[in-house]
């Protein structure tokens, strides 16, 4: 049996899990698909840096 979803979301970290979450609560038929046996592990940089991480490693021009 083919089961159709609304939204497919390629990964469980922070943002596939911030995108399925809502999408699921409004009523879309979600998958979340991460490639890992367990979500968290091991763990990896989403590429984001919040404001405190950049003034405690002291780079230059991004706020000043």
């Amino acid at each position: 049996m083919t089961k159709i979803y609304d939204l497919a979301v390629i990964g469980a970290g922070p943002a596939g899990s911030s995108t399925a979450e809502p999408a699921s609560k409004l009523g879309l038929n979600v998958i979340l698909l991460e490639e890992h046996p367990r979500v968290g592990a091991p763990q990896h940089c989403a590429g984001i840096l919040a404001k405190e991480g950049i003034e405690k490693f002291n780079i230059k021009g991004i706020f000043s």
